[in-house]
């Protein structure tokens, strides 16, 4: 009995965890746009930094640390440097292309999980799967075609790279977290993510003080609404969930930080973006939806 509610109070917080994430992580690229006085590299550092700076105390009082293996360990830095390039590459992107485009390409992550698991885990791509990803490449083509032939080409390159990045630490991040409190492993991978992009900062010779209140403001909210609220969601989902199935869930990041991005700084989103986003959610849904489905009768 005790387990059965228990359980059922668990169900209810992965439940809310959901749209608490997905408006957390839609504010992301507004907020980068907000705190664009700031370079790319600086605005990534300050938004894993402060996070990290919240959590390692929380972390320490509760000595979630104890008793991890050097395995997970290590796993979590090496998550935590995925995500540092997650974030270098989408950041930067934002400042070369539209948020449609970029949030839309960057969402192209489960594509890239499910090609990674045909190479590292020899897990062949199902026809369903192969379907999925000629839409979603067709759609990208569209997304990228709108931009063709300058910086916002160059943009939205860097998005697909932040994908094939976040499709990593989610890879990563699943098997830790089978094994790993959901404290303990992000502040392990936020603190070796923040070193990481702090660390390039300081070899580019990138300044991370001096930036006026305003810029400031939106860093620290960067690192409160996006990450510590919005990416925490998801990590603590892959406790329960597949790294393909948390990947599906952020599909919808796109429609947010569009409506956002319309709402807040007036950026129109271009008809054959439109379409071409729209492609890329259904080939996405059409390659990964089996695996969810299957995720969702397991749990």
């Amino acid at each position: 009995m005790i387990r059965s509610i228990q359980m059922a109070q668990r169900s209810r917080l992965h439940g809310w965890l959901i749209p608490v994430g997905l408006v957390a992580v839609s504010f992301g690229s507004i907020l980068v746009r907000l705190a664009g006085e700031a370079p790319p590299l600086v605005i990534a550092a300050w938004r894993m930094g402060c996070a990290s700076l919240v959590l390692i105390p929380v972390a320490i009082q509760r000595h979630a640390l104890r008793g991890i293996s050097r395995r997970d360990v290590l796993l979590s830095i090496i998550s935590g440097g995925f995500l540092a390039l997650h974030f270098a590459f989408w950041i930067h992107s934002l400042s070369a292309t539209s948020v449609a485009s970029s949030t839309v390409l960057v969402s192209t992550s489960p594509i890239f999980v499910a090609i990674g698991s045909w190479f590292l885990l020899r897990e062949r791509i199902s026809r369903r799967q192969f379907m999925g990803i000629s839409l979603s490449v067709a759609g990208s083509v569209m997304v990228s075609r709108v931009d063709f032939g300058g910086a916002a080409h160059v943009g939205d390159l860097l998005a697909l790279g932040g994908a094939a990045m976040s499709a990593a630490y989610l890879i990563v991040g699943r098997g830790v977290r089978q094994r790993v409190s959901i404290l303990a492993y992000i502040t392990l991978m936020y603190t070796s993510a923040a070193v990481a992009l702090i660390f390039g900062c300081l070899i580019l010779r990138q300044p991370l003080f001096g930036y006026a209140p305003n810029t400031v403001l939106y860093l620290v909210l960067l690192a409160v609404i996006p990450q510590l609220i919005g990416h925490s969601s998801f990590n603590a989902l892959l406790g329960r969930f597949r790294a393909s199935t948390v990947s599906i869930v952020l599909l919808a990041e796109p429609i947010g930080s569009s409506a956002l991005a319309y709402l807040i700084l007036g950026e129109a989103v271009n008809p054959l973006q439109a379409v071409g986003g729209l492609l890329i959610l259904i080939g996405i849904y059409v390659s990964v939806s089996k695996e969810a489905s299957h995720a969702a009768k397991l749990d």
